[in-house]
């Protein structure tokens, strides 16, 4: 098993993705413009890993906009889509298609941005794992940037530390849902440096 940096989705960049509407989250149906495709990364697996772990996937996080927005106000969109086993990328579709499997459980926290839309679908024969999964997930870009290692270790001992104190507010709040991060890394974070807030 190993991660890679393969963007597999980077030709979404240009395109629009409808997403549906969610009565629980109070979504409507919307159609989303890609501007940008910012991140991917892909955990690679051969079969037996596969067998232990679950499904192989790509997770990208892509920059977009409301097609009805005149002011194309941003936001950002999460895609995961199934990608091949290692070994079979190069298979005939009926053979990836038996890679499939859906999964996603979707929960609402306050302490995230809000969510603007939400798609889960399935791959037709032209794509990696006909019959595998692809979710889109949009939501709100808020103010600040990603916290990369690099900017948190440039700040004063001081700074560094009201971000841990911020982080554990935060996460007190996101802990109850019983949500775990599958990429925990600090550039998932969000820190407004002008109100000191995640």
């Amino acid at each position: 098993m190993h991660q890679v940096t393969t963007p597999f989705l980077a030709s979404l960049e240009g395109s629009e993705l409808p997403t549906d509407v969610d009565p629980y989250f109070s979504l409507p149906t919307q159609t989303w413009v890609i501007t940008q495709h910012l991140e991917e990364s892909a955990l690679l697996m051969n079969q037996k890993e596969v067998e232990r772990h679950g499904s192989v996937s790509t997770m990208a996080k892509l920059l977009c906009y409301r097609k009805v927005d005149i002011t194309q106000k941003l936001a950002f969109m999460r895609v995961y889509r199934q990608i091949p086993t290692i070994g079979t990328e190069y298979s005939k579709p009926e053979i990836r298609g038996l890679q499939a499997m859906p999964k996603l459980k979707s929960m609402a926290c306050n302490v995230t941005p809000a969510l603007l839309g939400y798609k889960k679908a399935q791959q037709d024969n032209d794509d990696p794992i006909p019959g595998g999964f692809s979710i889109y997930i949009v939501w709100d870009k808020v103010p600040g940037e990603s916290l990369s290692d690099k900017y948190f270790w440039s700040l004063s001992r001081d700074a560094r530390d009201g971000i841990r104190r911020e982080f554990r507010r935060v996460n007190e709040q996101f802990l109850p849902w019983g949500i775990e991060p599958t990429s925990p890394t600090t550039t998932n974070l969000i820190y407004d440096q002008v109100s000191g807030s995640m």
